[in-house]
């Protein structure tokens, strides 16, 4: 399955919202509700007012199992700004966006959030930012895909790390 890469608009809003629930649910053993992901303003606010100043993403699609051939959305990944006031889990700086990605389950190991990366790394370094960043917990696998992606580790809390993949 080839996934057509294409940059997120206003209109994904509703989509983000769902990616954003996906990621947040990464582990099995602690899932949690749409309504209790989005009551969590710590989480919610990556997604709150859609698209911001300074928002970019990407969404993945793929084409649609029915006879018109419409595109389905199989993941995004998009980066926003935090300032020191309310900072993300992945906060480096005020003038690093931040990195959030969920591909749906069903579309995991394809290569997909490998694509998703790619792409919004180079819509970072067109746009002008030094780096990204991300956090990410102790047992999520993805962790070795932003390992591979160049993201390296430049604080801890709890129990993740923050990583920065340099642009420059």
């Amino acid at each position: 399955m080839d996934a057509t890469i294409r940059a997120a608009e206003a209109d994904d809003a509703e989509f983000l919202t769902e990616m954003l629930v996906e990621a947040a649910n990464w582990s099995m053993f602690h899932q949690r509700s749409r309504a209790e992901v989005l009551d969590d303003d710590n989480i919610s606010h990556y997604v709150d007012g859609w698209p911001r100043t300074g928002d970019f993403g990407v969404v993945a699609e793929l084409a649609g199992q029915g006879t018109d051939g419409d595109q389905q959305p199989a993941g995004a990944a998009w980066c926003r700004l935090f300032d020191v006031d309310d900072p993300g889990y992945g906060y480096v700086s005020s003038l690093v966006p931040e990195l959030t990605i969920a591909v749906r389950e069903e579309h995991r190991g394809l290569g997909i959030g490998s694509r998703l990366i790619d792409e919004l790394l180079a819509r970072a370094r067109d746009l002008g930012y030094d780096g990204v960043s991300l956090s990410v917990e102790d047992a999520n696998q993805a962790r070795e895909l932003y390992r591979l992606k160049g993201f390296e580790i430049v604080g801890r809390n709890g129990n993740s790390d923050t990583m920065l993949c340099p642009l420059v």
